[in-house]
């Protein structure tokens, strides 16, 4: 898979700055200039900690993550929602918010 997206990206003439397991980040040609793109690899277990830390604001990513901690939990992008080390929560951004206690936010979209 990593292979077959990294060829569509060359085929577009897209510059790598960094490919890994994890995560690709290109530049992709947008009319005079370039853009940067990250494509992030989940898997089922971490889509749902992937779906919440990259598509929230920076400043509810710094609060989750200090409150997990000081719920003695640590969440990890790559990983979920850990506590002991372990995952606990990662799969859906429900299961997150539920491990840590918290209400879930539901949007008009949601309901």
């Amino acid at each position: 898979m990593k292979q077959r997206i990294g060829n569509a990206l060359t085929g577009i003439r897209a510059k790598h700055s960094c490919s890994g397991n994890e995560l690709i980040k290109t530049f992709l040609p947008y009319r005079n200039g370039m853009f940067q793109v990250d494509f992030y690899r989940a898997k089922p277990a971490t889509f749902g900690i992937h779906l919440l830390i990259r598509t929230g604001s920076s400043d509810h990513n710094m609060w989750l993550a200090g409150y997990a901690i000081s719920k003695g939990m640590r969440l990890k992008y790559s990983e979920g929602l850990l506590k002991e080390g372990a995952p606990i929560a990662g799969e859906d951004e429900k299961g997150v918010f539920a491990a840590l206690g918290l209400i879930y936010p539901v949007s008009a979209g949601n309901c």
